[in-house]
C-alpha cells in the first residue's frame, strides 16, 4: 500500500513538471517575450542612405525602456532588445541615431589624438533633442523611414 501510495505520488509530480512544461515552455522560458515585434527600417541623410551608425528607439511611455539596431551601408537597420529577441514591443518611442566617423583613438603624425566626427547633426543624438517619433504597432509592417537633414 505504501509503495502504492509513493508511486500515485511520483506520477502526480511527473504530470505537474510535464504540465508545466507544456504550458510554460515556450519563447518566455527562453528570455523572449513573445509580444515582440519585428521592426526595420531605413536612414537616409539628405536623401542618401546614412552607411553606418546606431539607431535606439526610446520608449516615451518607460524612459528606462529602449531597443537597439545597426545602420548598415545601405541605410537598413533592424531592432533587437537582445541577441536572442529581435524587435521591440508595441508603444511610442523617441528616436536616436549617433553616425560617427573616425576618432576613437586615432592618432595623428604629430600625436595628436583625434575625436570622433558625427555624420549627422548632434540633434538626433539625444532622444531629448532628436524630432524623430516611431509608433509601433502589433499587427503592422512596422517599417520606418528617417530621413535626416544635415542643416
Amino acid at each position: 500500500m505504501i509503495k502504492m501510495r509513493r508511486a500515485a505520488a511520483q506520477l502526480g509530480v511527473c504530470y505537474i513538471v510535464m504540465a508545466s512544461c507544456v504550458l510554460g515552455c515556450g519563447e518566455k522560458v527562453k528570455g523572449v517575450d513573445p509580444n515582440l515585434v519585428k521592426v526595420t527600417g531605413k536612414v537616409t541623410l539628405d536623401g542618401k542612405p546614412l552607411p553606418k551608425g546606431d539607431i535606439s528607439f526610446v520608449s516615451a511611455d518607460n524612459p528606462g525602456k529602449g531597443y537597439t539596431g545597426t545602420i548598415d551601408s545601405s541605410g537598413g537597420f533592424s531592432l533587437a532588445y537582445s541577441q536572442s529577441a529581435q524587435g521591440a514591443l508595441p508603444g511610442n518611442y523617441k528616436v536616436r541615431i549617433a553616425a560617427v566617423d573616425g576618432g576613437g583613438g586615432t592618432m595623428g603624425a604629430k600625436g595628436e589624438v583625434s575625436e570622433p566626427k558625427s555624420l549627422i547633426p548632434e540633434k538626433y543624438n539625444n532622444p531629448e533633442t532628436s524630432t524623430l517619433t516611431a509608433t509601433v504597432e502589433k499587427g503592422k509592417s512596422n517599417h520606418f523611414t528617417f530621413d535626416l537633414k544635415s542643416q
